[in-house]
């Protein structure tokens, strides 16, 4: 339900990169909340390849304007744009494609039923509209949060292999060693090295 998320979170302001569970909308509606709410890209296209493997070749055309996203991103990655120059970028070549996405939706939302997998692929991104909009309000902001998810997956392995390690000291001394070793990992260090 998102109660250990408000906890964390309490006292923070500024971007926060989720996907659309709802259980974290009480962080960003919360009185007083400082939070800004940044959407997920990866959660909202893999929807579109749901609903494409389902048989639903509409899908395909959103499948390929994301594509067209990641590929600016990229450009913008390999030229080392600054978080300024990378705006200036997407203003000029995403915003087009993300209007292009919400004409579409616009279109095929009344010829897709809300429980087959593209009405779900169309309902979940109109739900999330302004949230995936939010990399063209600032150059530091990604398209998707799958950095973090791809650093969390080992603890999730682990959770599921491990059982925790026996006891919650030893989940407590695996948090700390998957800390150093992810922190090691970011910063190019060898943690075998010492």
């Amino acid at each position: 339900e998102g109660a250990r998320a408000r906890v964390f979170m309490q006292g923070r302001s500024g971007w926060l990169q989720v996907d659309g569970y709802a259980g974290f909308d009480q962080l960003f509606n919360a009185p007083g909340s400082q939070l800004v709410e940044v959407g997920c890209l990866a959660h909202c296209r893999r929807k579109y390849k749901e609903a494409l493997d389902g048989g639903d070749v509409r899908a395909a055309v959103v499948l390929q304007v994301i594509a067209k996203l990641y590929r600016i991103e990229d450009e913008a990655t390999e030229a080392n744009l600054n978080p300024e120059a990378r705006l200036a970028l997407r203003l000029e070549k995403s915003r087009p494609l993300v209007y292009e996405i919400g004409a579409w939706i616009a279109k095929i939302h009344p010829q897709a039923p809300p429980k087959s997998p593209l009405g779900q692929a169309v309902g979940y991104t109109l739900n999330q509209w302004r949230q995936l909009n939010r990399f063209l309000e600032d150059g530091r902001l990604e398209l998707d949060n799958t950095g973090a998810e791809r650093a969390l997956r080992a603890v999730a392995l682990g959770r599921k292999n491990f059982l925790f390690a026996g006891s919650d000291e030893g989940a407590r001394t695996a948090a700390v060693y998957y800390s150093v070793f992810g922190t090691c990992a970011l910063l190019g260090l060898d943690e075998a090295a010492g």
